[in-house]
């Protein structure tokens, strides 16, 4: 049955398309919680600014890459999405679906591949970041904007999507990073490359404070053996 967009018992989220019934005690989590890929939007534009690590860079672009390969396939299918939805795009595959799957499958990897965390930490965010993803996926069902067959699939994509985008982060781009970091522009603009550091926080804290007793941070390829934040303090304080 199609559903009248100008019905009183339904509302709608601002800036959004998400609509809930008013008597649905979990409607307006679900439509808050669909709003997951503009809340981790804002928190890239946030990083980029305030960090301005490479890293996030190379996620933030993967992204952009998944949206593309997203609108590509919903052109191609053109399925239409469930009746009722006041969205007239196409529905196959759900973009949210998709999107939240790409940065759990992405993020996964890069923890278990960079991330000096304990193995019950790395179980523990990855399972968070899969029920986050899932969460999201069923949240488009609840609100009528997807079918499961279209949320389904968009996470079989992004799921694809992110592991590549790490293959190649991980394959092709990673040796890239530091010699991008030493490029004048990103001298100008203060762009770093944190990714041979294996806990950035206890860099940067021995960095400024100089407490961490010559702690190694640095991992990977370093030809010295590693770079201490001790070292790091050193050369800052000749700078001054």
């Amino acid at each position: 049955m199609v559903v009248d967009p100008c019905d009183e018992d339904y509302a709608y989220l601002s800036l959004t398309v998400a609509r809930y019934a008013k008597e649905d005690a979990l409607g307006k989590y679900m439509a808050l919680l669909t709003l997951s890929p503009i809340y981790l939007a804002v928190a890239y534009m946030t990083l980029v600014v305030v960090r301005r690590d490479l890293q996030v860079f190379v996620l933030a672009v993967g992204h952009l890459v998944d949206l593309v390969v997203n609108k590509a396939l919903k052109t191609w299918i053109a399925e239409a999405r469930p009746p009722g939805c006041i969205n007239t795009g196409h529905g196959m595959p759900s973009n949210h679906s998709q999107y939240m799957f790409f940065f759990a499958s992405f993020v996964s990897l890069y923890l278990w591949g960079r991330v000096s965390f304990s193995a019950e930490a790395k179980v523990g965010l990855t399972s968070v970041l899969a029920g986050w993803a899932a969460s999201v996926a069923y949240s488009r069902m609840c609100l009528q904007c997807h079918t499961l067959k279209q949320v389904a699939v968009g996470a079989a994509v992004g799921t694809t999507t992110g592991g590549l985008w790490y293959l190649l982060y991980s394959k092709v781009l990673l040796p890239l990073l530091p010699r991008v970091a030493k490029w004048p522009i990103s001298r100008a603009l203060y762009v770093k490359d944190y990714s041979q550091v294996s806990n950035v926080l206890a860099f940067e804290h021995d960095a400024l404070y100089g407490d961490g007793g010559g702690e190694t941070v640095f991992t990977g390829s370093s030809s010295r053996g590693g770079v201490r934040a001790s070292d790091h303090v050193d050369a800052s304080r000749k700078v001054r």
